[in-house]
């Protein structure tokens, strides 16, 4: 069609992409801990800039209270880490996009 324009799909100029992510779906607090604290390790080391930790928001949990959500978010503030809840496609308030940049 006469001057009718083609247009391409936004791009989000600030997307984020991780470099990788855990999972904590069906873990026990303990068992959430060491792997946060294994993961976050592991992915220092690898160079790693920024990671995903899912947890879910708790809303199938006895009390519809995310255990592991608030343990999660308790962690990584009083450790130091940057960090900001994933977008809301993403997992929203149930995943934590870490910054290990330093």
């Amino acid at each position: 069609m006469k001057g009718s324009k083609i247009r391409l799909p936004k791009r989000n100029k600030y997307r984020k992409i991780v470099d990788d992510v855990l999972d904590l779906h069906g873990f026990y607090k303990i068992e959430a801990e060491e792997a946060v604290i294994s993961f976050l390790a592991e992915a220092s080391r690898r160079g790693y800039q920024l990671v995903r930790v899912i947890t879910g928001k708790g809303i199938h949990s006895i009390d519809g209270r995310g255990v592991l959500n608030d343990f999660v978010y308790n962690f990584l503030r009083d450790r130091g880490y940057q960090f900001n809840f994933a977008k809301i496609n993403e997992g929203g308030e149930g995943a934590f996009d870490i910054n290990l940049k330093r």
